[in-house]
């Protein structure tokens, strides 16, 4: 069963540990909430990919370009 947990008074280095642990949180775009995990965490995507409304396939926002080299095979004509 899921937990909510108000992490606004957490330390930053707590909110970052529980997200490489394969915890969910919630961001707000400019149009809409939307769920997030860490994505190089099995165990967080398969959580995020149980909940029954998810609109697949997932999105990825990744952190730099050598994240997207070290994980997908893209051509550098796309970077």
């Amino acid at each position: 069963m899921a937990r909510f947990v108000q992490l606004g008074d957490l330390p930053i280095s707590d909110i970052i540990s529980r997200i490489h642990e394969g915890a969910l949180f919630l961001y707000p775009t400019d149009t809409v909430y939307c769920l997030g995990c860490d994505a190089t965490n099995e165990r967080a995507i398969k959580l995020l990919k149980s909940l029954p409304s998810l609109v697949k396939p997932l999105c990825i926002i990744p952190p730099s370009k050598a994240w997207l080299k070290k994980y997908f095979i893209i051509s550098d004509a796309f970077l």
